[in-house]
């Protein structure tokens, strides 16, 4: 998403698979019930539990690609096993194989068609792969199975806005904050939408929820600075632009900005 008359680095915060305790990003890897410690080695080496157990060892220690060998030998154990399906496409999406965990995902709906964890997934990978629609289509699904799905809507905002869809992104923050109203990206990128149709006024206000709720969100003042600029309040501008500075956000044109128009004003930090 680009808007020409704004040089500053607009950010949209979105999802970082890696995180799994991220809000933005709950997708998380599905565990067996344990089997009986009591089964002999041998025994319990023959199973398709064992290598699914396995496989999430490794993939907690970042060997993704030893952990998707294991999910790929439970599923030789049991072709049904639609945990081993999503459990790898997660572990593919940690190498960067996004239509390998997109392939994955698809097997694991296809065991399960109300699994809405794995179109959600599914929407993810999509959405990396920038087949924006695609990801919109499966997002929905998802929140077609659990209408509560926070991530589903916060996910389908971040598509819908790449697809410059503002008013329907905006529709989908304001249901993710709905079932969270402690979402501080949430609010953040909902501003940036309003900021998007030049409803500076209601911008705003999000990024100064956005930044009520975390208040070391760099990007929520810069974005908030900008919107100060096009109301014309650049002494609030300026005390935006600066405080995002001392929370390490760094951007030479916000430096030249801040040059050009904060100093010798009178405009503090605060």
């Amino acid at each position: 998403m680009k808007k020409k008359s704004f040089f500053f680095n607009i950010l949209l915060a979105f999802l970082p698979l890696g995180n799994f305790a991220s809000l933005a990003n709950k997708t998380t890897l599905i565990t067996s019930s344990l089997i009986s410690i009591s089964l002999s080695a041998k025994v319990n080496a023959e199973t398709s539990i064992f290598y699914f157990d396995r496989a999430i060892k490794k993939g907690e220690k970042g060997k993704y690609f030893e952990a998707i060998y294991d999910y790929m030998r439970a599923i030789e154990k049991d072709p049904n096993y639609g945990d081993a399906y999503y459990n790898m496409a997660w572990a593919k999406t940690r190498i960067n194989d996004y239509q390998g965990s997109i392939d994955d995902y698809s097997m694991a709906i296809t065991i399960n068609q109300k699994n809405e964890k794995a179109f959600y997934g599914r929407g993810w990978s999509k959405s990396k792969l920038n087949n924006h629609y695609g990801a919109i289509s499966d997002y929905t699904k998802a929140i077609q199975i659990n209408p509560e799905y926070e991530d589903a809507y916060f996910a389908r905002g971040y598509s819908k806005g790449e697809l410059k869809n503002y008013s329907g992104s905006i529709s989908d923050y304001n249901n993710a904050l709905n079932i969270n109203p402690k979402n501080a990206t949430s609010y953040h990128n909902r501003g940036l939408m309003k900021s998007y149709l030049d409803n500076h006024y209601e911008a705003i206000s999000d990024f100064s929820k956005s930044i009520e709720t975390d208040s070391k969100k760099s990007d929520a003042y810069v974005n908030r600075g900008f919107s100060k600029t096009k109301v014309g309040d650049i002494k609030g501008a300026c005390k935006d632009y600066k405080k995002a500075k001392s929370l390490g956000f760094k951007s030479s044109t916000n430096d030249i900005w801040i040059e050009g128009n904060c100093k010798n004003k009178g405009f503090g930090l605060f």
